[in-house]
C-alpha cells in the first residue's frame, strides 16, 4: 500500500504539473488554447481502447507487475516532455526586440521596422509542429500507463481487504494520493519562479508577460522519482496470502467480452453513474485545466502564484474532506440509499457554488487608445499609427493618470526608456498617446486595480472542494458494489473508456475553444497567430463558469435518479462475510501480517493429528467468546489456506478451503 500510494502521488503530480506549467508552455512556443487542448486529450485516446481491455483481464493477471509496467511507460512520457527544451533551448528571443535587430528589451515607437526582413531570414520560423508532436506522443504514452495504474490498483486493494474495511483503506489511499496533484502544482510554482535557463539572468521579473519559467525541470524530477519506486511494485505477489475472488481463477476469453460488457450496460446504477460522471467530469476537468489561466487574467496573478494557490487550496480542503468522509463511512456504515442521497446533495451544493463564483470577478483593465471591432481590440490609433508597433511581445505600461493601460511602450507612443522610478520600476518617455505637451511618462506594468473579489472566490472554491471530497470514497464504493466481485476491474475499465471518450477528450477542446473566444489581443509574429496576450475578463468569466455550471447541473439531475435503484446494493459492507460488522477483522489482519511467525508457533504447539489431516482443525483450542467461524477462518489462513469455517459434516472440526481448487462463496 505504501509503494502504491507513492506511485499514485507521483503519477498524479505528473498530470497536474503539466497543467500547472501549461500557460507557460503556451507562451514559450506560441500555442493557442485550442492547440493545448489537443495536446491534453492525447492521454485519453489510448485509454478508450486499452482501458476496457486492461479492466477485462486485470483481475486475472499479475496486477502489481501490470502496474509497474504502466508506470515505466509514464516515466518515458515524463522524460519526453522535457525534450523540446533540450532541442530549442531557452526563449532568449522574447527578451529583446529582435525585429529591429537591436538588443532593446522594449518596443518603442519608430524602432519596430524591418520585420519582413527579419522573418525572411528565418529567425521567426515556427517550431510549433514538432513540439506539438512531442507533447502529444508523451501524453499518449502517459494515458496508457496511468490507466493501468487506476484500473488494476484500486481493485487489487479492494480484493485484499474485507468489505467492511474498504472505506477506510480507500479513504487513506485517496487522502495520500491527493498529495499528488497538489505536489504537481507546488512543483510547478517552484520551477516557474526560475527563468527557463536557471543559470541566466533575464533581468525581468515574473510579473513581466515575457517571463518564461523553467517549465521543463519538473518533468525530469517526477520521471526520476517514478523510476525509483516502479521496481518495488513488481515484487508484490499476484494476491495477498489468503485472499481470492470468485471467478478469477481462469483467464477469460476475448469472445466473452461483448457479453460481459452488455451485462454491465444493463446495470442501471452503473449506467446512471456513467452518465453523471461524463457531464461532471466535463465540467470539472474543463474548469480545472483553465483555472490557473483564469486566475492569471482575472485577478492578475503570476503563473507561479496561480499554480501555488490552486495546489494549496486543493491539498488542504481535499485531504480533509476525504478523511472525514472515509471515517464516517467506515465508522457508521450508512445504508447505501442514505449514502447516495448525501452524494446527490453535495452535487447540488457544487452546482450552487459554481453559480455563485460565476458573478465574482474584476473589471476589464482600461486599454487606452483602442477601439472594439468584431469583439476584438484594435490597438492602432491616430497617435501610434506611424510607430509600426506589433503584438509580438506583451509589455503593458500604465499611464500617468494611474488608470490607462497600454499594450506596450510603442503603443503608448513612447520613444525611449528614462530609467527607474523610486520603486525601481522602469519608466518610458516621449509618449505621444498619453497627452500633454511633449508627451508624458508611463510606467512598466499594469495600473493598480481595486478589485476585492479574489478572497471570496477562493473561499467558496475551497469550501466546495472540501465538501465534495467527502463523497469520493462513497463514489468508489458504489461502483465496486453495484457489480459482481469478479467484474469490478472490468466495470472500472469500462467506466474509464466511456469517460475518456465522452469527457476527457471533448472537455479540453470545448473549454479551450471557449477560452480562445474570450481573447481580445493575439500574438502576431510573421503572419502567424500565436498565444493570447489579453483576455476579456467579463467574457472569460461568463464562458468558463456558465458552461461549467450547466454541465454540473445536468450531472446532478442525472445522479438523483440513482436513488431509485439504491435498494439493489446488497452486502455493501460485507455483512454476509462478517456478522460481527468487521470488528474482529482488525485482529485477523494483524494475525495475517504476522503469518510467518504465527505459522511457526502453530506448527510447534499443534497436535500431530492436525497436520496429518490439514483440511481439518480442532475447535477445542478456540478462544472463549470468539466466534467459531472467525476462529476457523484465522487458523486456516495461518496455514496458507484461503478461508475456513465450521465443518458442516463433522461437528467440532474446522473445514479449510484451498485457494487453488475452490473459491470464497
Amino acid at each position: 500500500m505504501i509503494v502504491s500510494n507513492i506511485l499514485g502521488i507521483l503519477q498524479g503530480a505528473f498530470g497536474m504539473y503539466f497543467i500547472g506549467v501549461l500557460s507557460t508552455i503556451e507562451k514559450r512556443f506560441g500555442f493557442s488554447s485550442k492547440l493545448t487542448g489537443l495536446i491534453l486529450i492525447a492521454d485519453n485516446f489510448s485509454p478508450i481502447i486499452c482501458s476496457s481491455i486492461i479492466g477485462y483481464y486485470a483481475s486475472h493477471v499479475h496486477r502489481p507487475r501490470l502496474i509497474a509496467l504502466g508506470m515505466f511507460v509514464v516515466v518515458i512520457a515524463c522524460y519526453m516532455n522535457s525534450v523540446p527544451y533540450l532541442i530549442y533551448g531557452p526563449s532568449y528571443h522574447m527578451l529583446y526586440n529582435t525585429a529591429s535587430n537591436t538588443t532593446d528589451k522594449y518596443e518603442f515607437c519608430g524602432k519596430s521596422s524591418d520585420v519582413d526582413t527579419t522573418c525572411a531570414k528565418g529567425s521567426m520560423q515556427s517550431n510549433t509542429l514538432p513540439v506539438v508532436i512531442i507533447f502529444f506522443m508523451a501524453n499518449f504514452l502517459s494515458g496508457i500507463g496511468g490507466n493501468a495504474f487506476f484500473t488494476a490498483g484500486f481493485t487489487y486493494l479492494d480484493d485484499n481487504v474485507h468489505k467492511g474495511q474498504s472505506a477506510i483503506f480507500l479513504g487513506i489511499t485517496y487522502t495520500v494520493r491527493l498529495l499528488g496533484p497538489q505536489l504537481g502544482y507546488f512543483l510547478a510554482g517552484f520551477c516557474l519562479k526560475y527563468w527557463e535557463n536557471p543559470l541566466f539572468n533575464p533581468e525581468i521579473n515574473q510579473t513581466d508577460p515575457r517571463y518564461v519559467g523553467a517549465w521543463w525541470i519538473g518533468f525530469l524530477i517526477i520521471g526520476t522519482l517514478l523510476l525509483i519506486f516502479t521496481f518495488p511494485m513488481a515484487l508484490f505477489p499476484k494476491r495477498m496470502r489468503g485472499m481470492t475472488v470468485k471467478g478469477t481463477e481462469s483467464v477469460p476469453k476475448i469472445k466473452e467480452f461483448p457479453k460481459k460488457a452488455l451485462k454491465l450496460f444493463k446495470n442501471p446504477i452503473l449506467v446512471l453513474f456513467m452518465i453523471a460522471a461524463v457531464f461532471g467530469v466535463n465540467a470539472g476537468l474543463g474548469y480545472f485545466i483553465f483555472r490557473p489561466k483564469y486566475l492569471e487574467s482575472q485577478f492578475r496573478k503570476t503563473s507561479s502564484e496561480a499554480s501555488l494557490i490552486t495546489g494549496t487550496v486543493g491539498m488542504i480542503t481535499g485531504a480533509f474532506g476525504v478523511i472525514v468522509g472515509s471515517v464516517i463511512i467506515s465508522r457508521y456504515q450508512p445504508k447505501p440509499k442514505y449514502l447516495i442521497i448525501y452524494m446527490v446533495a453535495l452535487n447540488y451544493i457544487s452546482s450552487a457554488s459554481m453559480f455563485g463564483m460565476w458573478f465574482m470577478g474584476c473589471d476589464n483593465p482600461l486599454m487606452a487608445e483602442t477601439q472594439l471591432i468584431d469583439n476584438k481590440l484594435n490597438l492602432v490609433s491616430e497617435c501610434n499609427t506611424d510607430c509600426g508597433c506589433s503584438t509580438r511581445t506583451y509589455q503593458p505600461v500604465c499611464g500617468a493618470d494611474g488608470l490607462s493601460n497600454y499594450f506596450s511602450p510603442c503603443h503608448a507612443g513612447c520613444t525611449h526608456e528614462i530609467g527607474l522610478n523610486a520603486n525601481n520600476v522602469p519608466q518610458f518617455g516621449g509618449c505621444k498617446c498619453t497627452g500633454g505637451a511633449g508627451g508624458q511618462i508611463v510606467t512598466k506594468g499594469y495600473c493598480k486595480s481595486d478589485c476585492s473579489s479574489f478572497m471570496p472566490y477562493i473561499s467558496i472554491s475551497a469550501a466546495e472542494q472540501m465538501l465534495s471530497s467527502t463523497s469520493r470514497v462513497g463514489d468508489t464504493l458504489i461502483i465496486l458494489r453495484c457489480v459482481e466481485p469478479q467484474d469490478k476491474s472490468f466495470a472500472l475499465g469500462l467506466l474509464g473508456s466511456v469517460i475518456n471518450l465522452l469527457a476527457f477528450i471533448p472537455a479540453p477542446l470545448v473549454f479551450g475553444a471557449l477560452t480562445d473566444a474570450a481573447c481580445d489581443i493575439w500574438q502576431e509574429t510573421c503572419g502567424r497567430t500565436g498565444q493570447c496576450w489579453l483576455y476579456n475578463t467579463d467574457r472569460f468569466r461568463h464562458l468558463l463558469h456558465g458552461t461549467a455550471f450547466t454541465l454540473t447541473l445536468i450531472a446532478t439531475l442525472t445522479s438523483t435518479a440513482i436513488i431509485l435503484f439504491s435498494n439493489r446494493l446488497k452486502d455493501f459492507y460485507g455483512d454476509k462475510d462478517q456478522p460481527n460488522d468487521g470488528k474482529s477483522f482488525g485482529l485477523i489482519l494483524i494475525i495475517r501480517s504476522l503469518s510467518n511467525v504465527g505459522h511457526k508457533l502453530y506448527t510447534k504447539y499443534s497436535k500431530p493429528d492436525i497436520h496429518s489431516n490439514p483440511e481439518s482443525r480442532p475447535l477445542e483450542e478456540a478462544v472463549n467468546g470468539k466466534e467459531l467461524d472467525d476462529y476457523c477462518d484465522t487458523i486456516c489462513q495461518l496455514d496458507e489456506y484461503c478461508t475456513g469455517a465450521r465443518s458442516s459434516s463433522k461437528p467440532g472440526l474446522c473445514q479449510c478451503v484451498d485457494c487453488n481448487h475452490n473459491s470464497i462463496d
